[in-house]
């Protein structure tokens, strides 16, 4: 018995809402492919300026000479999960095929081709030279709107520059000024500078790194142990199902190397400036300068401990140009110079903590939010109370980046899945000063 697209319950896990899947091709034309695709991946990152995707068409009527499919084709999904209202509608552009394979079976060919957002193709055909002048975010408002009429979710950024990009496109002037921006939402905390740009469903953005970690998650966007024991036992259906991921891991983390070696935790920047002639230097020390070890919050702590040499050896030496006068109306337009040490350590440690979840499919979910996330230790009981998460891989982490999977079997019966990898540049507790071990083999 087929269920009502409005619905706003499940009906089985992983249930999701697809209105349809049609193809436009480049003569205009329209066909719905519903019935063909096997599988669809959607792709966010928030340091991937546009989504990118997969589609696995099972083609036994010859569409690809019949439409026919060469590059350029539009793809356009409309979904949602029975549990969210707002039904997303993402527009992909097909631009390769990754692979074709025949069945041995029937005469049925399996294409995988590799999508891209419309946003995302015609930044690749586009590169121009202009000048500008005005707040980053500003700029960055423009740029979209003249390149892809398209609005961009910006958040503020402090000061006034002018900047000048010769024949770039415009994801590459876009990123360039990102590294040199600063949050007026941030209290113009030159240690929170460094931003992102990336597109989601619901759009693009251009938001502060800072921003994105410290923002506080839909408290419906919660995810537990899927192993534990609950204690209300009515909860075990299929809404609270949605909150236990299918598989948890932690790749690789804390990877101090890295990190040192491209300065976070120490880095010196030797400047010359142009109009005044002179030399200088400065130097970023991660104990005394960055936003984490200056904050007060509780449970922002940093990650290593003030006592840690990293933070007074400099492992990365840089060279600037500084040019203070030479702008009217402009007193001082290097902000590189400025943000340069702090968004070097704030983009090398923001992922000092990762981990991977796989969960039900939520449409409501895109790179840039926030989620709860509550593993429990290893060494307690299966009963899940506050005090017996393990602090390091709980709390709040920041969705770095996601894969929406959308399976279609013959039956009708669509799923999707989503994969996200979670990261967080704090501790929840401070760094112990001395071991404590509570149980001693025998």
């Amino acid at each position: 018995m087929s269920q009502p697209d409005d619905r706003n319950y499940m009906v089985r896990e992983d249930d999701v809402i697809v209105d349809d899947v049609v193809l436009e091709t480049t003569v205009g034309g329209k066909t719905s492919i519903l019935g063909s695709v096997s599988s669809i991946g959607l792709f966010e990152d928030i340091f991937t300026p546009f989504m990118t995707g997969q589609l696995v068409l099972a083609d036994g009527n010859n569409l690809t000479q019949k439409l026919p499919i060469n590059g350029r084709e539009i793809i356009t999904i409309s979904y949602r999960t029975p549990l969210n209202g707002n039904r997303k509608i993402v527009r992909m552009r097909i631009c390769g095929q990754l692979s074709r394979s025949k069945s041995t079976e029937s005469r049925t060919d399996l294409l995988e081709l590799r999508l891209i957002s419309e946003m995302g193709y015609e930044n690749n055909l586009i590169r121009f030279s202009k000048s500008f002048k005005g707040k980053y975010s500003d700029i960055v408002t423009q740029i979209c709107r003249d390149t892809f009429s398209a609005n961009v979710q910006v958040e503020e950024t402090n000061g006034n520059a002018v900047v000048v990009f010769p024949f770039m496109h415009p994801d590459q002037m876009i990123s360039q000024m990102a590294t040199d921006s600063i949050s007026v939402f941030q209290d113009n905390k030159i240690q929170a500078a460094g931003y992102c740009f990336f597109e989601t469903a619901t759009g693009l953005k251009f938001r502060s790194l800072h921003s994105l970690i410290k923002q506080s998650p839909d408290p419906r966007k919660y995810y537990i142990n899927s192993e534990v024991q609950r204690k209300a036992e009515d909860s075990d259906n299929l809404e609270f199902s949605t909150h236990i991921p299918r598989t948890v891991t932690v790749p690789r983390n804390f990877d101090r190397l890295s990190q040192i070696e491209n300065g976070g935790f120490s880095n010196v920047q030797h400047f010359y400036d142009i109009t005044t002639k002179t030399w200088g230097a400065t130097k970023f020390t991660y104990s005394s300068d960055s936003d984490i070890s200056l904050s007060d919050e509780e449970f922002i702590n940093p990650i290593i401990s003030i006592k840690e040499s990293e933070s007074f050896i400099p492992s990365r030496y840089t060279m600037l140009e500084r040019t203070t006068q030479r702008h009217t109306d402009v007193p001082e337009s290097d902000f590189r110079f400025g943000t340069s040490k702090f968004t070097r350590s704030n983009f090398t440690l923001y992922d000092d903590t990762q981990v991977k979840i796989n969960v039900q499919g939520d449409s409501d979910l895109e790179a840039g939010g926030t989620v709860n996330l509550f593993l429990t230790k290893n060494d307690v009981d299966p009963i899940v109370s506050q005090d017996e998460t393990d602090s390091n891989l709980s709390g709040v982490f920041l969705i770095k980046g996601l894969q929406h999977r959308f399976i279609f079997p013959k039956d009708g019966s669509t799923t999707m899945k989503t994969s996200m990898n979670l990261v967080r540049n704090y501790k929840n507790t401070p760094i112990p000063t001395e071991t404590t071990i509570n149980d001693t083999a025998s």
